[in-house]
């Protein structure tokens, strides 16, 4: 029988989803943030078997998923399957009802970490309402409107629920866990248009609460009934505070009840959303909080109301990027309760007379520190001037700097970015292209999500950088399908950094296709010749062509000799000029990766400089 968890004293934890596509880096993240109250996050980025719904539906009796949907075969006779899951939950038998690395990537990661000074750990899985609404028949019927479908499908839950804490408690060595069902749709309770039965949503609760010996939870960021939600006396209740505050606290005398009987709140007092929480400040979401926690201790002791209640963001959190996370680590501070001062600067710990903090910033930081767009630098320029050479010093340019992982883009048909780099690269995207069109799809995958998982397979990851190499333009036919998938990649691809290195051929093949996006910075790349100023023209108009505003377009001068002649560019000035250096030539003579020069050496030294600036110009663009 489930039953309720230690008093969390206003700690802080996430809920559900990140941007993460590494299982590893994902629950690093999650274990330095919340080392207390850690959670399981889901990782639907990585594929479509990671997202709601999907990730806990392997044991489905009558499981179909066609055309990206997660469906119920009721064409066919699924008596059998149905007994099975009723004789295991009678018989307890959950062994069978556990989760696997391609539908739950990070659990699996978690269970390989020692977690004895954790106090909880939580999970999350998929509550049956939610399931049951989202998941059709034949007749495009929610089977949760089949009575007998949706009790079996509480008891797969259930099943599911034990095996997730009874494996997290073997495996990580943890005090105690949280199971928390995902419940958005329990917003449907008391609709007309799409009604959901009480008894039915509270004789489900019974069987997963009956088979649960941990805590178990609900979360639902929508309105909803609460009355109804808080009776059902789960351990913790998990809400869109910044939203449905009001709503929630009509029910007060009911919250007070059950925090006094060991309930625990979990506040999502942080929106989730980028767009609504650039509207808001510190300051102005911890008042949001202080007006919730006043309200209620007029009507309950202040001590329990920090004793029962958790610090959470709204929903899970898609949005962000896991630079952002690592930013977080570095700004631990925290707010106190207590009387607030209006004159208070944002950042700057408040006074109180309690010792009682709250990790409000932490949680906030989550979102915030997010770029919302990655800065990226095309290099394009004529063959033989180096525009692969400063690639490459660019890429490590940027890890001194501390800019980590940088993505390096050899979008140019003759490869060499990953030599210079000191990687090896096996395929590129070109060859994954073909093959995605003439090789058989593996069971249980469509073309879109084996496009998804090559290109991830296709990403080299290094030391500070990833690599992805573009490969060769196509081939006769029509691309126009992968092409349009390889972009959305690229596009959930470059959240994760915060400079890209597009090394390009001169005609830019891959950005005048959008596979790869518009260049926030375009460096042309040239000799002091006067071939190369022709060069310079002609790669200047295919790029106002393709939409470069003239300041985003600049002249790089490589390999330029002591006493050369001045360069005359039009009375412009280049952004950089790198001078001709021993140490590159002796490199590639060797074949040694150029990007490995000795720090010193005047090349490597001078694109230092250039990274440099080019912060600063990406800084003071994000901030126009």
């Amino acid at each position: 029988m489930a039953k309720m968890i230690s008093s969390p004293h206003s700690l802080a934890t996430g809920v559900g989803a990140l941007p993460h596509t590494d299982p590893k880096q994902a629950c690093d993240d999650v274990l330095s943030l919340f080392p207390e109250f850690p959670y399981v996050p889901t990782l639907p980025d990585r594929s479509q078997l990671e997202s709601i719904v999907f990730n806990d539906s392997e044991q489905l009796p009558g499981r179909l998923i066609r055309e990206d949907r997660l469906l119920f075969d009721s064409t066919r006779d699924q008596t059998a399957a149905m007994e099975k899951v009723y004789m295991d939950y009678v018989e307890g038998n959950f062994s069978a009802y556990g989760l696997h690395k391609e539908y739950a990537s990070a659990f699996i990661e978690m269970m390989a970490r020692n977690l004895p000074h954790a106090q909880v750990l939580k999970c999350q899985v998929t509550g049956p309402v939610t399931f049951g609404m989202q998941v059709v028949d034949t007749n495009k019927r929610p089977i949760y409107y089949d009575a007998q479908l949706a009790d079996v499908l509480s008891k797969m839950i259930a099943l599911k629920a034990r095996w997730c804490e009874q494996t997290l408690r073997e495996h990580t060595r943890v005090k105690e866990t949280l199971v928390v069902l995902n419940e958005p749709y329990l917003a449907s309770l008391g609709s007309s248009v799409v009604p959901v039965d009480r008894e039915t949503v509270r004789a489900g609760w019974d069987d997963i609460s009956s088979m649960v010996e941990g805590g178990l939870g609900i979360h639902c960021c929508s309105n909803t009934d609460w009355e109804f939600v808080i009776g059902l006396n789960p351990a913790v209740i998990s809400m869109d505070a910044y939203t449905t505050a009001k709503e929630f606290l009509l029910y007060a005398d009911s919250v007070v009840s059950y925090m006094e009987h060991g309930g625990v709140v979990a506040w999502g007092i942080v929106p989730a959303d980028y767009k609504v929480f650039s509207a808001e400040t510190v300051d102005s979401l911890y008042e949001k909080y202080l007006t919730i926690r006043t309200q209620l201790t007029a009507r309950m002791p202040e001590k329990l109301f920090d004793t029962q209640s958790l610090i959470t963001p709204s929903c899970g959190i898609r949005f962000a990027d896991r630079a952002g996370s690592l930013a977080i680590m570095a700004r631990r501070r925290r707010y106190r309760t207590g009387s607030v001062s209006r004159d208070n600067k944002r950042g700057k710990t408040r006074k109180t007379s309690k010792n009682q903090t709250y990790p409000i910033p932490h949680i906030i930081n989550l979102v915030i520190t997010m770029p919302v767009h990655p800065f990226t630098i095309a290099i394009s320029g004529k063959g033989g001037t180096g525009k692969t050479t400063l690639s490459s010093l660019l890429v490590r340019s940027f890890i001194e700097l501390g800019e980590t992982p940088v993505l390096a883009v050899d979008a140019d048909p003759n490869a060499n970015l990953h030599e210079a780099l000191g990687v090896t690269v096996n395929e590129t995207l070109g060859s994954m292209r073909e093959e995605a069109f003439t090789r058989h799809i593996p069971p249980g995958m469509n073309r879109h999500d084996y496009v998804r998982f090559r290109f991830r397979q296709s990403l080299v990851e290094a030391e500070g950088f990833d690599l992805v190499a573009m490969g060769r333009p196509e081939g006769s036919g029509c691309y126009c399908f992968a092409n349009d998938l390889l972009s959305e990649c690229m596009v959930q691809l470059e959240r994760d950094y915060h400079f890209i290195i597009i090394d390009s051929e001169a005609g830019m093949e891959h950005i005048s296709r959008g596979t790869i996006g518009t260049p926030d910075m375009l460096l042309i790349v040239s000799d002091p010749g006067a071939r190369g100023l022709r060069t310079i023209a002609r790669i200047r108009g295919i790029a106002t062509q393709l939409g470069l505003s003239k300041e985003k377009i600049h002249v790089i001068f490589n390999q330029y000799k002591t006493g050369s002649a001045p360069i005359d560019i039009g009375g412009e000035s280049p952004l950089a000029i790198i001078p001709d250096d021993p140490a590159v030539e002796k490199a590639d003579l060797a074949a040694t990766p150029v990007s490995l020069i000795p720090a010193d050496s005047p090349a490597r030294e001078a694109v230092r400089a250039l990274a440099e600036e080019i912060r600063e110009i990406a800084r003071v663009r994000k901030d126009e």
